[in-house]
């Protein structure tokens, strides 16, 4: 039997939990629900919302006027909140509170005309979410690794945001660079709880596990960020869906084994059943 042991904490987060239960809750009105993408990036998740009813939409084009229409954990641009309030839509927001956070002082730093640095992954749905929140959003600079920095415009003071699931070592190196760069930096702690926990979960693990198998969704930005933290420690990593996705790993013992904080429990542990029949 395979050695296994559970990292802890793992999985859902309280920002997850609460985006689901809002859906399930509007879902539980018995009317048609349209979600603006995905609730979270967990596919498992999304179908099974499918089956209760949910229709997933990329674009308000698809959300007829008037409908119950609910917004994603990552965040949406205030644009897509203005243009669904012209559609008379019955909006239910279930943004992070800690990604609203950020939404709040990156629009703070512009009314202020300060320039923004977003320390995040470009394209992803948190990143394009934040952006949106401001009126020039052309005028602010994403930033994904340290070398970027220097290609960054000079300024007498900047404000950073960070990407709740960015990687927390990662986030610290390139604030430490544009702390070296800029005479003024007001920042403004971005990683989440939640991310920061898991994160250094894994890193804990990894002096006494040589597999760190990570269960979560391969959209998801924080999973793979587990994962990177796992290899930036030298161990081999993997990242998974569904136990299905153990077929043809090459796993060293002892494993461990953690999720991403939008993937499910159960899944989980069916994940460690697989490895320790």
């Amino acid at each position: 039997m395979m050695k296994v042991d559970l990292i802890f904490p793992r999985g859902f987060c309280f920002g997850v939990e609460r985006a689901l239960s809002m859906l399930d809750d509007a879902l539980a009105q018995g009317q048609p629900v349209y979600v603006l993408h995905e609730i979270v990036h967990n596919t498992v998740l999304v179908n099974a919302f499918r089956e209760k009813g949910a229709l997933f939409v990329e674009s308000l084009d698809d959300v007829p006027d008037g409908a119950c229409l609910v917004f994603s954990a990552h965040g949406v641009p205030k644009s897509v909140k203005e243009r669904a309030q012209q559609k008379k839509c019955r909006c239910i927001d279930t943004t992070c509170p800690f990604v609203e956070r950020i939404h709040k002082w990156v629009s703070k730093l512009e009314k202020e005309s300060c320039p923004i640095v977003l320390i995040g992954k470009r394209g992803h749905a948190e990143t394009q979410g934040t952006l949106g929140q401001l009126d020039f959003p052309q005028r602010a600079f994403v930033v994904e690794n340290e070398a970027e920095v220097d290609s960054l415009p000079p300024a007498d003071k900047i404000g950073v945001a960070v990407q709740t699931t960015f990687n927390a070592d990662k986030a610290e190196q390139i604030q430490q660079k544009l702390a070296r760069k800029y005479p003024t930096v007001l920042f403004q702690k971005g990683i989440c709880v939640a991310t920061a926990e898991r994160q250094q979960a894994v890193k804990d693990a990894c002096p006494t596990h040589a597999t760190i198998l990570v269960v979560g969704d391969r959209k998801s930005s924080n999973a793979r960020r587990l994962v990177e933290v796992a290899e930036q420690a030298g161990r081999k990593a993997f990242l998974i869906e569904t136990p299905a996705d153990l077929t043809g790993l090459d796993i060293t013992e002892p494993v461990g084994l953690t999720a991403a904080s939008s993937a499910s429990e159960d899944v989980v542990m069916a994940v460690f059943r697989n490895l320790t029949k």
